[in-house]
């Protein structure tokens, strides 16, 4: 029998990705909804700026999936940001968002 560290581990490894997210698609999920309420936008809104459906935006939001590098970039020029911005950690991301975006709406 695995001591309780070791086993919890091996329960971790056999977990789908998409349980556990990793800290950038955390940053991501949390910069995406920073700018877009900065924009007082809603997720459907974005959506129809960068052409993704509403549905995908709220399950990046929530850091449920690992989106492709063309779906960031989507994003990025849909908010008006660079996309190294939405990957960043937040700390470092807010004053950029604030940069290019300015005050918060809504």
């Amino acid at each position: 029998m695995l001591p309780n560290d070791e086993a919890s581990m091996k329960k971790e490894k056999s977990e789908p990705t998409r349980n556990r997210p990793d800290g950038s698609r955390r940053h991501l999920a949390f910069n995406i909804r920073i700018a877009r309420t900065m924009r007082g936008w809603s997720q459907e809104a974005l959506g129809l700026h960068c052409g993704l459906k509403r549905t995908y935006i709220g399950t990046l939001e929530r850091a449920e999936l690992n989106p492709g590098i063309d779906n960031i970039d989507r994003i990025a020029r849909g908010l008006g940001v660079a996309s190294h911005v939405l990957l960043s950690p937040p700390d470092l991301a807010q004053p950029l968002l604030l940069r290019e975006l300015g005050t918060p709406r809504g």
